[in-house]
């Protein structure tokens, strides 16, 4: 079943920026969100998720569009079946193929970001309602610099799509959500339809030439 069948009594349509958009309240998503077996949000997760997804905070409103998307990252699916366009509808051919090198390397050589991306994380506060929270934040720098050094290389010296998908805010693009990128490698092992998705789009990255001809990847170590 899916979202807008699970809340589908809570559901309503307003117009936001000359469109149509469905959108639930805080109280009545948060409210149904108890009520099923998914993952139960920490207080932090609940402020952060407010945080990100609010479209009006006078009224206190979620997309619908936004909670397809994020829960997935949360272990619930937002659809039947994975479609690219419904959960993952901001990520390239070459952020999803860079995702699914970084989760093959992870499990080939049993490591976990911490492992890899060592130093390189640290801990920001940051403001929601009245409290101040601590996110693991990793610089989009330092993120490329690392992932070029165990194998998964790039022309590019960072790749602008993959920024936008993993910044932790539109205006900070140079920063990384250490827990958004662990939460989608993590779909890599439990949605079939990602990776399978993602490796047909990394055969038809060689099929353009786009690997092996001064593409914008050079090696990527998916295994084919």
């Amino acid at each position: 079943m899916c979202i807008r069948d699970r809340f589908k009594d809570n559901i309503y349509t307003k117009t936001l920026e000359g469109k149509k958009t469905e959108l639930i309240t805080h109280e009545d998503f948060m409210k149904g969100l108890k009520e099923l077996e998914v993952k139960e949000l920490s207080k932090d997760e609940e402020k952060y998720l407010k945080k990100m997804l609010t479209v009006n905070d006078d009224e206190k409103e979620f997309k619908i569009s936004d909670l397809v998307q994020i829960f997935e990252e949360y272990a619930m699916s937002g659809e039947e079946d994975y479609e690219r366009d419904a959960s993952l509808e901001n990520l390239d051919k070459i952020s999803m193929v860079l995702l699914l090198a970084l989760f093959e390397y992870m499990g080939s050589e049993n490591v976990t970001l911490n492992d890899i991306f060592g130093k390189a994380i640290y801990k920001q506060p940051v403001q929601i309602d009245d409290d101040e929270l601590e996110i693991e934040i990793i610089n989009s720098s330092d993120f490329f610099e690392i992932i070029n050094t165990i194998g998964i290389e790039t022309e590019e010296s960072q790749h602008d799509n993959l920024k936008s998908f993993l910044c932790i805010d539109p205006a900070y693009l140079d920063k990384f959500s250490v827990e958004r990128l662990n939460m989608i490698l993590k779909e890599f092992d439990t949605n079939k339809g990602l990776s399978e998705q993602a490796r047909k789009y990394y055969q038809e990255l060689i099929e353009d030439d786009q690997l092996q001809e001064e593409g914008e990847v050079d090696n990527l170590g998916v295994d084919g």
